[in-house]
């Protein structure tokens, strides 16, 4: 593969990549915005949630989505550096290039299978969060 063909992928990967990550941030931030200004309108009310700690519990899970985000982040980072440093061995190449070659991709495909299951699992969070806020709001 050519270098202009590696770049192109990469920027296609990336701009992929950083639109589910973004959309993992904006699920379990807008919620967790969302649980606290209900929380703040109870209190206005004075009336009280129906169970508190699975207000904790929702605001939790919340917060663990967006740190999985920002840790997916860091793996598609990782990973699209790990990318863009394979050079397609030549047909002399020694063993030792073959191994770094090798070595170099192992890496990139571990790092985007990490990077998709951490969205997966900041996706996971934003359901179960929800779970718990719809139980703490309507009880």
């Amino acid at each position: 593969m050519s270098t202009p063909t590696q770049i192109e992928i990469s920027k296609n990967t990336l701009s992929h990549a950083e639109g589910l990550v973004r959309w993992a941030f904006l699920l379990n931030g807008a919620s967790a915005a969302g649980l606290l200004t209900f929380l703040g309108n109870s209190i206005e009310k004075q009336s009280a949630f129906a169970n508190w700690s699975r207000f904790s519990d929702a605001m939790l899970s919340f917060v663990a989505g967006l740190l999985l985000a920002v840790a997916s982040r860091a793996a598609t980072f990782l990973a699209l550096n790990y990318f863009a440093q394979i050079k397609e061995p030549q047909s002399n190449a020694t063993p030792d290039e073959l191994r770094i070659y090798l070595l170099v991709g192992d890496r990139a495909v571990i790092f985007s299978l990490v990077a998709a299951a951490l969205v997966v699992a900041a996706c996971i969070s934003f359901g179960v969060g929800v779970m718990f806020g719809r139980g703490a709001i309507f009880g």
